[in-house]
């Protein structure tokens, strides 16, 4: 399954079919260990009361459920950068249950308890220092905007880094194909920043970084 392929499924497909056609990209877990099991799940969300002080019911958001029994185990995906809880580990901050944090601890996302309700709820962040704000308007679509991500921050398991001018960023502009994908606010939300992919190289540009994860196998 090429990156192609999949940037045109976006447009059709639900969210977590992508993230489970880029996990068979590049997991090497076999498929019946990249989600958490169901009752895992299930714990967490009967301790939601208890983890917001009795200001939720014992829920979790479907999306939430989803990316956790889809591809929730799947590092490549959750956390090779910064890191998506699992389900034991959700906490509270401010009246949100944060579900991913920045490696460095300086921006955390999550769920206003107000919206846990929902199917697919919006999904806030909280940068130190600055405060609250929306990341995403949808859960599910934030799931592949932190997947999209960790592939291209991933070390060197798939990853290459550099910079490059503006003639070589409108040369890629010109070859590759932009996706469809939102990319994280953190650090900078008003700066340049896509994803890029041909057939086997996903590229996320950030302002003059580049920062690509490729699928050699």
């Amino acid at each position: 399954m090429s990156f192609a392929r999949i940037a045109t499924d976006l447009a059709t497909n639900d969210p977590f079919e992508v993230l489970l056609q880029l996990a068979e990209k590049f997991s090497d877990l076999p498929r019946s260990s990249w989600g958490y099991p169901q009752e895992q799940i299930n714990r967490a969300q009967q301790a939601m009361p208890i983890l917001t002080k009795g200001l939720a019911a014992p829920h979790l958001p479907t999306a939430l459920a989803r990316w956790y029994e889809t591809v929730g185990r799947v590092q490549e995906l959750t956390v090779m950068q910064n890191r998506l809880h699992a389900p034991h580990d959700l906490w509270l901050r401010d009246d949100v249950v944060i579900i991913y944090t920045e490696n460095q601890g300086c921006a955390f996302w999550g769920i206003r308890i107000a919206d846990l309700a929902l199917t697919d709820p919006p999904v806030a962040i909280y940068v130190v220092g600055e405060g609250w704000g929306t990341e995403a308007d949808r859960l599910s679509r934030f799931a592949l905007t932190v997947g999209f991500s960790e592939v291209c921050l991933c070390g060197n398991k798939f990853f290459c880094a550099g910079m490059a001018d503006e003639a070589a960023i409108s040369a890629f502009r010109s070859k590759l194909r932009l996706l469809p994908v939102q990319t994280l606010r953190w650090p900078l939300p008003d700066r340049e920043a896509y994803f890029l992919a041909d057939d086997e190289v996903l590229i996320l540009v950030e302002e003059e970084f580049l920062l690509c994860g490729w699928h050699s196998r």
